[in-house]
């Protein structure tokens, strides 16, 4: 049986061999981390074999983007070039409208509108105010406002008919218009004849011949342009006298003659 003495001993050399062999336990560890590492370093070449070609895919996509926006740059300029262009078209047009490419009743009803006030204030002539300088500065506005209308009309002459009557190409539509001109006009001249003391002076009666000439010439050009285009004879004409009956007086107290030809009375 062991001696007390021979237990300790033995107990003390046991401990002595655990405590000896601890420290190689780590060792194994690190011996396993470093054959990790040699698989991972053996690895990654590979891993670079692998990233090139899609390094090199990923280029050639990063290149074709950037064409991709060159192309999508070119388009947007060529679609912005465009739409200048557009806007150029229709800036010219605009421009064209503005210097006598207006239709025939355009042009008249813009010389309706011009002449609207100076002709009122003749309709509505008193004694008081009709002096001779008050009606002469009324009839040279009407007068200046005719002569503009007839050289524009002139200029329509020989013109396409989607220009001259643009989308209207009704003879009573035209002939409305015109006639709502003559109404205005006459219905104003009217008024100074009904001042006969103003209505003697040469002055007045000069500007009262001047105007009627210039209508005469106006719708001799206005009738021989719409009947040419329409291929009437005579069609505006016939238009336009039944809408002005009650002016018709006036026409034949100022008694000028190429007037009077003009509206066959």
């Amino acid at each position: 049986m062991f001696s007390f003495k021979t237990f300790s001993t033995l107990a003390t050399l046991a401990l002595a061999g655990f405590a000896s062999a601890a420290p190689f336990a780590p060792l194994a560890d690190v011996n396993a981390n470093a054959a990790a590492a040699a698989k991972v370093g053996r690895a990654l070449p590979n891993v670079a074999n692998t990233v090139a070609p899609i390094a090199g895919k990923v280029g050639k996509i990063g290149r074709g983007l950037v064409n991709v926006d060159a192309n999508a740059d070119a388009n947007v300029k060529v679609g912005r070039a465009l739409i200048d262009a557009d806007v150029d078209a229709d800036a010219e047009v605009e421009v064209l409208r503005r210097h006598g490419q207006q239709s025939l009743l355009e042009l008249i009803d813009t010389a309706i509108v011009d002449v609207s006030v100076s002709c009122h204030a003749l309709i509505y002539l008193q004694p008081s105010n009709a002096t001779v300088s008050n009606v002469q500065t009324l009839l040279n506005d009407v007068k200046v406002t005719l002569s503009s209308l007839l050289i524009d009309v002139k200029a329509l002459v020989d013109l396409d008919v989607s220009i001259v009557l643009g989308t209207v190409t009704d003879l009573n539509i035209v002939g409305k218009i015109v006639a709502d001109l003559l109404c205005l006009v006459f219905s104003a001249l009217g008024g100074v004849l009904h001042i006969v003391a103003v209505a003697k002076d040469q002055v007045i009666k000069t500007l009262l011949q001047e105007i009627g000439c210039i209508i005469a010439e106006l719708l001799h050009v206005v009738f021989g342009l719409v009947d040419g285009l329409l291929g009437v004879v005579g069609g505006l004409l016939g238009v336009v006298l039944s809408l002005i009956g009650g002016i018709l007086p006036i026409v034949l107290q100022l008694n000028v003659n190429v007037l009077v030809s003009i509206l066959a009375l």
